[in-house]
């Protein structure tokens, strides 16, 4: 297993088999982590980090918005199959907020 511990997905710290749906955990993790300065998993043990992360337990401080939540909720699912695909993510409103008009 290779990655920084805060973003391994469920699936990973299971020894179960994955695919690309991990860097769509990992795009959940770094929204998370850019609004709030910490991973949403974080905690000074390591095993209750990955406790936290396979059940995908966190909270949200108030200072994220109800649509920025909306997105993190979305990919941060411990099913896979079940996590926002990049090109939803991209078309999330969170997202197009701040993207380019062309």
């Amino acid at each position: 297993m290779c990655g920084t511990i805060d973003y391994l997905p469920p699936e990973m710290l299971l020894a179960q088999s994955h695919n690309e749906r991990v860097d769509h955990w990992a795009v959940g993790v770094l929204c998370y982590e850019m609004l709030c300065g910490h991973p949403p998993f974080e905690h000074d043990d390591t095993k209750e980090t990955y406790a936290r992360i396979k059940a995908v337990r966190f909270t949200y401080p108030s200072v994220i918005s109800p649509l920025a939540q909306d997105l993190i909720s979305k990919v941060l699912v411990r099913d896979p199959a079940q996590r926002l695909a990049l090109a939803e993510i991209q078309k999330h409103p969170w997202v197009q907020r701040f993207a380019e008009k062309s």
